[in-house]
């Protein structure tokens, strides 16, 4: 992909081919100078071919010296780049220059250019006095992604306050004042804290299976006293005379129900369990593939969201006998005119559910806690000034500020004067609302992980 966006730019948009005498116009597309004269000379409106800007004469036709500079580079190495250097296998990083299927593997990768180069393709960044202030690194894929799309510079740094990564320029217009750290720095923060963020989850995953034993072992127990409860009653019960039989059948009854519905809140608990203890595990070896990387950038660009390793709350009852046991043997022996009396007290006890509930809660780690504070300071800044909510269509002014486009419509439409509400700049004109992509897509990210804190609530058993 790269290396087909690295052609397209030495290919001019009209004639289809090579640049030649390549040519800038005022909106800043390059062409051949015959081809872009023969098209303006042949059509009645100006325009550039490309974003249609239209000009009321002729503009002068500029050269471009650094992209012809590079031009005459990719001309003259592309021969020289037709042998020498190892074919890149499936996993390497290709050369964007080297033409056909017979693209080599790259050795290095150069941030200004947004290229990678083979060893025949990298002499001119050796050689060329121009281009050896070029920044080189070793090679890496998606260069693209690592420039600044507003200021066209290499992202070298991390604004803590915005969490994003910035220009130098960006520290100078946008992030002024912000707390910003190298991207290094920032890696190596953040690798700590998925390191402690892994152990977290290896702790929540042991204190679960712990709990899932434990839950087996209560069913086991529970099951074994009813039966033994069973047959000591039925044993006693085969003693007593017909007066008795119904209350005996009232008591199994009573005990069936209990244990049935033991049992399945058991089984809905040992399911609920192993669910949490999957989706643990997934999220673990997620993260160790995201450990595994030393790409700084990749890293901090894919960070997945860390899902709190204790997000529900479980409980469960350790259950007494069922059974009052010695209250029943000593019932059946008294006399045919009391035992009505003690069986029915013995079955409404029963019915009540003499039990006592031992909870198990999960505590909230360290970790969670310093998610939540960093979560509470970023969501200040996805707040409109003007309507003090959420923003909704943000857009910024020329001073740097986000609202929301209807906000800042509203507030310009109603007062005489046209000026930034927060640092009051003002403007002759109305100015263009221009969308700032980078902040629209972390106010989305926000506002879904929002929806999902919200959705998941603690469960209870």
């Amino acid at each position: 992909m790269a290396s087909a966006n690295i052609s397209e730019k030495f290919l001019c948009s009209i004639c289809l081919d090579v640049f030649t005498e390549p040519v800038s116009t005022p909106c800043g597309h390059n062409y051949c100078r015959a081809c872009i004269s023969s098209c303006w000379s042949s059509r009645d409106i100006i325009q550039c071919p490309l974003c249609k800007e239209t000009f009321l004469t002729a503009p002068k036709l500029r050269v471009n010296t650094a992209f012809r500079d590079m031009l005459e580079i990719s001309k003259k190495t592309k021969q020289a780049g037709e042998d020498g250097g190892s074919p890149a296998r499936p996993g390497d990083v290709p050369c964007d220059l080297c033409q056909g299927n017979r693209k080599r593997k790259a050795v290095k990768s150069c941030l200004v250019c947004s290229a990678s180069y083979c060893d025949a393709h990298l002499e001119p960044h050796r050689t060329v006095q121009k281009l050896k202030w070029h920044q080189l690194i070793n090679p890496v894929d998606s260069l693209e992604e690592r420039v600044c799309r507003k200021h066209n510079k290499v992202m070298e740094s991390f604004c803590k306050r915005d969490q994003c990564c910035v220009c130098s320029v960006c520290l100078k217009e946008d992030h002024v004042g912000h707390d910003a750290v190298s991207l290094e720095e920032e890696f190596k923060a953040r690798k700590t804290m998925l390191q402690r963020a892994k152990t977290s989850m290896a702790n929540a995953i042991s204190d679960k299976c712990n709990t899932v034993i434990k839950v087996e072992n209560l069913m086991m127990e529970s099951r074994q006293k009813v039966e033994e409860t069973k047959v000591e009653a039925n044993q006693a019960f085969n003693g007593l005379v017909a007066a008795i039989l119904s209350k005996k059948a009232k008591l199994m009854e009573v005990l069936e129900e209990k244990q049935e519905a033991a049992e399945q809140k058991d089984e809905a608990l040992k399911r609920q369990l192993w669910l949490e203890i999957a989706e643990l595990r997934q999220t673990s070896v997620k993260m160790e593939e995201v450990l595994k990387t030393e790409d700084e950038f990749r890293l901090l660009q894919n960070l997945p969201s860390i899902p709190s390793a204790t997000n529900t709350r479980h409980c469960y009852t350790e259950r007494k006998s069922l059974l009052q046991v010695e209250k029943v043997l000593r019932a059946v022996v008294k006399i045919e005119e009391t035992l009505n009396e003690h069986m029915d007290k013995i079955i409404r006890e029963v019915l009540q559910g003499d039990t006592e509930d031992e909870a198990f809660e999960e505590q909230q780690t360290p970790f969670d806690d310093e998610l939540e504070m960093a979560s509470a300071n970023i969501s200040e800044e996805f707040l409109c000034s003007i309507c003090l909510d959420v923003f909704t269509e943000p857009v910024s002014t020329p001073c740097g500020h986000n609202y929301c486009r209807a906000c800042i419509s509203r507030c310009w439409s109603s007062g005489a004067i046209i000026q930034c509400p927060l640092c009051q700049e003002t403007f002759l004109t109305a100015p263009k609302l221009r969308v700032n992509t980078e902040f629209r897509d972390m106010l989305e990210i926000f506002q879904r992980r929002t929806n999902k804190q919200v959705t998941e609530i603690p469960k209870m058993f």
